[in-house]
């Protein structure tokens, strides 16, 4: 991805697409609200590694989600312990 511009507004354009992979990869822009528009998507893999803007609360969006993998490398704002939380066996 490595979309430095792309900011949470254009995420709010994906609330309800039938999609199951998102890549934001280095997408720095990104919040937590953008992982809100996410919320309710059947989403079996996201990669949100090098998005620092995230913290602990964007994990609340990704509950119930049928996911398998998931990337939140170098997000310096989530918490070691928020990810266990998480309890998705594939979080790196």
């Amino acid at each position: 991805a490595q979309c430095e511009q792309l900011t949470d507004i254009a995420l709010e354009h994906l609330k309800g697409a039938p999609l199951t992979y998102v890549d934001f990869e280095g997408c720095e822009q990104l919040t937590d609200k953008a992982l809100e528009s996410l919320k309710g998507m059947l989403l079996t893999y996201v990669n949100f590694s090098s998005c620092g803007k995230l913290t602990d609360n964007a994990l609340e969006y990704l509950k119930g989600m049928p996911l398998t993998e998931v990337d939140f490398a170098f997000c310096k704002k989530l918490t070691k312990k928020a990810l266990q939380d998480f309890k998705c066996r594939y979080v790196r």
